[in-house]
């Protein structure tokens, strides 16, 4: 990393820049990045007090010859570093300690001067736990910036009074990419506390925590930490022995903690749908997701819930989710007309009847309870809805659906003909399940047969 103290350009190499490695080497022939833009460029020449070299090192003031960007796009207090390893960010959690010879307070929301590397930057001042930091004092704030820069944790800084441009105090920087905090947040001072002086596992497990429902990789959770990625995975590694992370897709990590969290706010969300569904297994997995895990990544999402089920705590049927301990209450003629309706889906099997069909053969008194109870059975997977009012028995259903699989491994389509005669039903029935399949991308009709979609 090299913050930048001079860029020009020499006649027959193009761009240069200057400036002290503040950490880490620079040699000839490697990527590098400009930030905070994130410009790609590649090192075409590294000259240390006059000399070519291959190599550069932390401590050494040197002259970067770049390829493939201009000089117009780089500025003194730009950054050179190693791509994808130093945060930008427009605010900095610090700690900051206010000179006692300075003779000035820091106020809540004053605007300052932010010196770091040969950047700097307008910033707000937010202060955590108090008005004002007197000459002397030093406490943990938020500096929000005007402009992006890129830091590490640990990284010093300089700040000046806006006006007049006086040197009071600085600091260091706790965390380089952090959250917006209000003020008097419970907790706050005790977690950056802990980013700045914590064990490195208790340190990780909290940032783990930071990350909240979206699983991290360890390569981001590297950058953020401003450490090596292999460090990061051996971390992650005793965290999970130790119970306090989870691997919950391959390579993406949620912190135990907010699980735990999550599930409490699940629980919340099945107790409230099935207080409103008392005849319903559970709720719909795209609307459980939506409400409990929006704007994470569907399979991220997916595999949460699955792991609250792997653990004991819901139960899933048809792509619908309850709490474990929760079970559909009917009444004695619910259940009677529920047994009543098991059997005559199973004696239709495949010639799958509509709810008006089906009505016949109870008193019209029962409309209501009827629906209830075939809407119970629905969602309790007992049935498949083919098209609306129209279901088949689950197992009658299957049966099809290992039929026309096996027609598919030895021809490579299948018509409406061919299909009836394979049910021995009706070109009704036949026509139901065929654009059932079509719907759920089973199969796709293209002209007058089917072939495979996504298969069974």
């Amino acid at each position: 990393r090299l913050p930048i103290d001079r860029v020009f350009s020499v006649e027959g190499f193009g761009t240069v820049v200057t400036g002290t490695l503040t950490e880490g080497s620079v040699g000839v022939g490697s990527s590098a990045c400009i930030l905070p833009d994130g410009l790609d460029c590649r090192i075409r020449n590294v000259q240390v007090h006059g000399r070519d070299v291959e190599n550069a090192f932390a401590g050494q003031r040197a002259a970067i010859n770049l390829a493939g960007i201009k000089k117009s796009e780089i500025a003194r207090g730009d950054c050179l570093a190693a791509p994808s390893s130093t945060p930008v960010s427009m605010m900095l959690d610090v700690h900051i300690s206010n000179l006692p010879a300075s003779g000035r307070s820091m106020r809540n929301n004053s605007r300052l001067h932010l010196y770091h590397g040969s950047s700097e930057r307008l910033a707000k001042l937010v202060l955590f736990d108090r008005d004002s930091l007197e000459p002397g004092q030093d406490c943990y704030a938020q500096l929000r910036l005007e402009e992006d820069i890129a830091t590490r944790r640990g990284d010093r800084f300089v700040l000046r009074f806006f006006s007049p441009l006086e040197t009071i105090g600085g600091g260091v920087i706790v965390d380089p990419k952090p959250q917006r905090h209000r003020r008097n947040e419970p907790g706050l001072i005790e977690r950056l506390a802990l980013k700045e002086h914590g064990s490195e596992d208790r340190r990780l497990a909290q940032s783990l925590e930071e990350f909240g429902t979206a699983p991290v990789s360890a390569e981001q959770f590297a950058k953020k930490e401003n450490t090596d990625v292999e460090t990061v995975k051996e971390a992650l590694a005793a965290l999970i022995t130790e119970g306090r992370a989870v691997e919950i897709v391959p390579g993406s990590y949620v912190a135990a903690a907010v699980l735990d969290s999550l599930y409490t706010s699940c629980r919340k969300i099945l107790e409230a749908y099935h207080r409103d569904n008392p005849l319903q297994f559970g709720i719909k997995l795209a609307e459980l997701r939506q409400k409990l895990l929006s704007g994470v990544e569907i399979s991220a999402a997916n595999a949460i819930i699955r792991r609250f089920v792997e653990e004991g705590k819901l139960k899933t049927a048809a792509e619908r989710y309850s709490l474990f301990d929760f079970s559909v209450k009917l009444s004695k003629k619910q259940k009677n007309i529920k047994d009543k309706l098991i059997e005559m889906y199973r004696k239709a099997g495949a010639e799958a009847p509509s709810v008006d069909e089906l009505a016949k053969e109870f008193p019209p008194g029962d409309k209501a309870e009827l629906k209830a109870v075939a809407d119970n059975m629905l969602s309790e997977g007992l049935i498949v809805m083919l098209a609306p009012g129209v279901a088949m028995d689950k197992t009658a259903f299957e049966r099809v659906c290992s039929k026309t699989a096996e027609h598919f491994e030895k021809n490579p389509e299948l018509s409406l003909a061919e299909f009836r005669d394979m049910l021995s039903t009706s070109r009704k029935y036949a026509l139901y399940i065929l654009e059932y399949f079509d719907t759920v991308k089973i199969l796709k009709k293209e002209g007058d047969v089917r072939r495979i979609d996504r298969g069974f």
